[in-house]
């Protein structure tokens, strides 16, 4: 049997985990949707200035 005290601090822990999963998963992905902003509205213009096709750029 697991002493109170030690179950406490177990689930604490995991609520703090479960915390900082929902806090830095929308962090992380308006991160990534402002790199994906930024990349789409500088697309166009990195196309010209590089020289790429539709093909280089899509796998840039």
């Amino acid at each position: 049997m697991i002493p109170v005290k030690e179950a406490l601090i177990a689930e604490v822990s995991n609520g703090y985990r479960s915390l900082v999963v929902v806090v830095l998963s929308p962090l992380a992905f308006a991160l990534v949707f402002a790199c994906w902003t930024i990349f789409a509205v500088l697309g166009i213009e990195l196309q010209e200035a590089l020289g790429f096709g539709d093909v280089a750029f899509a796998v840039l």
